[in-house]
């Protein structure tokens, strides 16, 4: 039998704001058999991380996903938990750590705020490339390759009003969500941003 990539992903979400959107991509990708997931608020109820069982999935893994809402311009804490436990000193970096070296790494965002919000001139004065370095450079540290990431703005105002648009763009998203996992699991070289 001839070797088939894994993709790992990790969802870190607390059910406020915007899961919904999540909850369908998610859908989306569910029937994927090269498909993991850790989905962090209904795994690890308690705040507790399994690190042994989550590093197992990493290094099985040639993709690793990080999907989630972005919170206060960074990722949910029990993400961030996650990052501190699992992404430890001698397996994800360090001169011994090398369990992540040449994996490939996306995140998968939605944010509360529309797109033109996130420019030098918009409302958070910062480009999302620019907001999203300390994970860009996790990647680096542990030796992954950072990819761009796959954004679906205003996530949580979809929800409120005009329900027929937002089941079109929602869906549209998961499926290009969907299609990104499939292209990737392939393709080595993807270093195409699609959103």
């Amino acid at each position: 039998m001839s070797y088939q990539p894994h993709v790992h992903i990790v969802y870190g979400h607390t059910g406020h704001s915007g899961e919904y959107s999540n909850l369908r991509m998610l859908e989306q990708i569910k029937d994927l058999e090269f498909v993991s997931l850790s989905n962090l608020a209904s795994r690890y109820q308690d705040g507790s991380v399994d690190v042994a069982e989550e590093q197992k999935y990493l290094k099985a893994a040639d993709l690793i996903i990080f999907q989630f809402p972005f919170y206060w311009y960074s990722v949910p804490h029990n993400l961030k938990r996650y990052m501190d436990e699992v992404f430890e000193h001698g397996f994800a970096y360090g001169s011994s750590g090398n369990a992540l070296h040449g994996k490939r790494f996306l995140c998968a965002i939605t944010t509360g705020g529309p797109e033109d919000a996130y420019h030098h001139e918009g409302y958070n004065k910062f480009e999302m490339a620019e907001l999203l370095r300390p994970l860009e450079q996790t990647a680096n540290l542990c030796g992954m390759h950072y990819m761009p990431p796959f954004i679906l703005h205003s996530a949580p105002n979809l929800v409120a009003g005009r329900m027929e648009e937002h089941e079109r763009r929602v869906a549209e998203y998961a499926k290009a969500y969907r299609d990104l996992i499939e292209r990737c699991r392939w393709n080595a070289d993807l270093q195409k941003d699609v959103h």
